[in-house]
C-alpha cells in the first residue's frame, strides 16, 4: 500500500473566496457557548483541546480562526457544521479533522481548509 502526500492546505489560499456562506450567523457568545457544549461530543482529547484553542481564539476579532486570504473564518464554518440536521452522522469525521488539525496545523489556513471541505459536502449536495 503506497501513501500519497497530504495535500499542501495552502494551496488553497484565496481559491474558497467567496465560495462560503454562512448558513446563519452566530455571536461570538453563541458559538463560545455552541463549541463548549460540542466538546462534549467528543472522545479525542486531541480534537478537544483544538476545539479549545477555537474558543480561546473568538476573543481576537480576525485572530487565527481568520483566513485574510479565503475571508474566512473558520468558528463560522464550525458553527454552520454543528448545527447541520444530520450532525450525529458526521461527528466522527469533524473529529479526527480536529484532531489532525490539531496534530498537523493550527493555521488558520487548516482550520478553514478542512471545515470548509466538511461544509460543502453537507450543505452543497
Amino acid at each position: 500500500m503506497s501513501l500519497k502526500p497530504f495535500i499542501d492546505v495552502h494551496l488553497f489560499d484565496g481559491q474558497l473566496k467567496n465560495k462560503y456562506v454562512s448558513i446563519k450567523n452566530f455571536s461570538i457568545e453563541e458559538k463560545n457557548n455552541m463549541f463548549n457544549n460540542f466538546k462534549n461530543e467528543l472522545k479525542c482529547k486531541y480534537a478537544i483541546y483544538m476545539v479549545d484553542i477555537i474558543i480561546s481564539d473568538l476573543k481576537e476579532c480576525k485572530g487565527a480562526n481568520y483566513q485574510i486570504e479565503n475571508d474566512i473564518d473558520c468558528s463560522d464554518i464550525l458553527a454552520d457544521i454543528i448545527i447541520y440536521k444530520d450532525f450525529k452522522d458526521i461527528l466522527p469525521l469533524l473529529e479526527e479533522q480536529l484532531e489532525d488539525i490539531f496534530k498537523l496545523g493550527r493555521c488558520n489556513s487548516g482550520r478553514v481548509t478542512r471545515f470548509f471541505q466538511i461544509w460543502k459536502s453537507i450543505y452543497e449536495k
